[in-house]
């Protein structure tokens, strides 16, 4: 029996050597118990097993594989919280920045003014009595409205209307400091006037572009109705969109003889002293000067019209290359269509004017313009009577190419107009 075991043995080794490999593939799949019971199914003693085992098994076991630890990740709520830093840089918008390049540039203006008061007489009576009598002051009004400054050399724009009649100026700069200016020159037709301070550390406005704004852009109305009166002088911000442009508006008959063309209109509210501010776009760029609002009550209502800034650019280049505005020369005498007029040319309408005289060697001459002509249009506008055709004549710069439809014997024609300057007497 023993020697039958020991012939045997041999083969059994062999056979457990081969199912041992087999085995080793199962255990990398199923694991160590899978070369054991290969193993085991074939060794005849418990020393056989150990030794297949011992066989089989791999010098240096692979390392097991450690998942990593969790990480701990902020939940929904944690993470749609924006930080301190995204919220400030969020604030910061395109108007926020515009409004920090133009707000230093707009400036307060006050002015004093003279008045009369009434001193009653011995009875008071213009009967009994001699009459009263009145006696010239002058009243300061502090802040009356806001200007622009142009460049480092001192010079302010703002609206005529604001300085009208003053017999002194001032002006309050953002950062409080206060000078007092000189009235260089103006425009009364175009209801723009031009001061002047001693200023050192003036911070002119960056300019825009009035021929490019757009129709529902972002505007910002700059105004400084109350200079020192507060504690802090900086200027008022409103925002809105631009409505409309080329608005036009001319002056009533018996008002004054101010003429308002190429408005750009806004619904950023334009408050009283804000005239003569600044009507800014989104690139911090100034595109107009602050003028009038439309309202029943006197507050804004969202309609309110500014001067583009690219007339006011031709009339600053005016101020410094020869320190006034030029005046246009007129050198024919228009006349308002009276009936009569009417009944003899036999005109149909008594709009336009009617040429009574014209000048020798002058622009009128060179552009075909004769006596008993009647100029129907002026730039495409109809003028109704003789002030509101000399308004648009002198409203034009110097050097300025006019338009003009003019009538003669039944027949039209179109010729150009050039504007040249009054000489001085």
């Amino acid at each position: 029996m023993q020697e039958s075991r020991a012939s045997r043995l041999p083969l059994l080794l062999i056979l457990g050597a081969c199912l041992s490999i087999a085995g080793f593939g199962i255990d990398r799949l199923c694991g160590e118990w899978g070369v054991g019971w290969a193993g085991r199914a074939f060794a005849t003693t418990a020393d056989e097993a150990d030794q297949l085992l011992k066989w089989a098994r791999p010098a240096t076991p692979s390392p097991a594989v450690v998942p990593p630890p969790p990480t701990s990740s902020p939940t929904t709520a944690e993470a749609a919280q924006p930080s301190p830093q995204d919220l400030a840089q969020s604030r910061r918008t395109a108007l926020v920045v515009a409004a920090e390049r133009v707000a230093p540039a707009v400036v307060s203006i006050g002015a004093e003014r003279p008045a009369y008061v009434r001193y009653p007489g011995l009875f008071d009576d213009s009967f009994f009595g001699p009459p009263a009598f009145y006696q010239k002051i002058r009243t300061k009004t502090p802040y009356i409205g806001s200007g622009i400054a142009m460049d480092k050399l001192g010079h302010i724009v703002t609206n005529y209307h604001v300085v009208e009649g003053a017999e002194r100026l001032f002006v309050t700069l953002a950062d409080g400091e206060q000078y007092e200016a000189k009235l260089v020159d103006y425009d009364e037709i175009n209801d723009i006037a031009f001061l002047k301070i001693d200023a050192k550390n003036l911070r002119p406005a960056p300019l825009g572009d009035s021929d490019k704004v757009m129709l529902g852009e972002w505007a910002l109305a700059i105004g400084n109705p109350y200079g020192g009166v507060l504690d802090d002088p900086s200027p008022t911000i409103t925002a809105g969109v631009v409505s409309a442009r080329n608005r036009y508006f001319r002056a009533a008959a018996g008002s004054s003889s101010r003429l308002y063309e190429d408005m750009i209109q806004t619904d950023a509210s334009v408050n009283p002293g804000n005239s003569g501010g600044a009507l800014a776009n989104a690139a911090g760029e100034v595109i107009g000067v602050n003028t009038f609002i439309i309202s029943e009550s006197g507050g804004s209502i969202g309609i309110g019209f500014a001067i583009p800034i690219n007339k006011v650019k031709r009339m600053m280049t005016e101020i410094t290359r020869y320190g006034r505005l030029r005046r246009a020369r007129v050198d024919f005498v228009p006349m308002t269509i009276t009936p009569y007029i009417q009944r003899q040319l036999s005109l149909s309408s008594s709009q336009g004017v009617f040429v009574y005289r014209v000048e020798d060697g002058g622009p009128a001459r060179d552009a075909g313009i004769q006596p008993g002509d009647v100029i129907t249009q002026i730039n495409g506008r109809v003028p109704a009577n003789r002030e509101e055709f000399l308004v648009h004549l002198f409203g034009a710069p110097v050097g300025a190419k006019l338009k003009l439809e003019v009538l003669r014997e039944g027949k039209t024609f179109e010729t150009q107009y050039s504007v040249q300057e009054e000489p001085e007497h």
